[in-house]
């Protein structure tokens, strides 16, 4: 349906729940930046491995931006935005257990399952797979929210997201502007034109 928003989005209960949360995960996300035991690039394909999932325009946009900067290629950018998570065109061996955990994460909205948890200790490191978690969580937060954010812009052009209402988009917007704002404006001035192709 056209004129419905279907994407996930945050109301005030979630929202304050993905504000804990992301207050929880500050010192292991510091953490996980400063050892830098994944790299630039792979923190960037891990946000649109989420993104794949969330769909969240906002973030698509500018996770493709800091991804290039940091080479990744076109291709691999597009390949994983749309779920085609293969060697030959979205990411290396070592990399794809990091992005399928990323998707499942997603796909689950949070609750991932004790074989996929088993998967990623299996496949990297102990310290190295806190980290992909880490900034899968931070993820998800993020597509949340900006879906959340996106979700105000559509209402303005008619189309209103279900089980949402004016009152908390406003209140969410305001809010956020600060940190969201930004990232809205720079992604439409770059014009960086990616959609989903599902």
């Amino acid at each position: 349906m056209k004129n419905v928003f279907t994407k996930r989005i945050l109301n005030f209960p979630l929202f304050i729940t993905v504000v804990l949360k992301m207050i929880s995960l500050l010192p292991g996300i510091i953490s996980a930046k400063a050892t830098k035991r994944v790299n630039k690039s792979f923190q960037e394909k891990i946000l649109l491995a989420t993104t794949s999932v969330n769909q969240c325009i906002l973030c698509a946009r500018f996770a493709s931006e800091m991804a290039f900067a940091e080479g990744v290629d076109k291709g691999e950018v597009l390949s994983i935005l749309n779920m085609e998570l293969t060697e030959k065109n979205s990411c290396n061996e070592y990399e794809m257990m990091g992005l399928l955990y990323a998707q499942h994460y997603a796909e689950t909205n949070g609750k991932p399952s004790r074989e996929m948890n088993a998967r990623i200790y299996n496949s990297y490191d102990k310290k190295v797979a806190d980290d992909i978690i880490i900034f899968t969580k931070r993820n998800h937060c993020y597509n949340l929210m900006g879906n959340t954010f996106s979700a105000f812009v559509s209402r303005l052009k008619g189309t209103k997201a279900p089980g949402s209402n004016l009152l908390f988009e406003l209140f969410f917007v305001i809010i956020t502007s600060p940190v969201i704002g930004p990232s809205w404006l720079y992604v439409h001035l770059k014009k960086n034109a990616f959609n989903f192709q599902k």
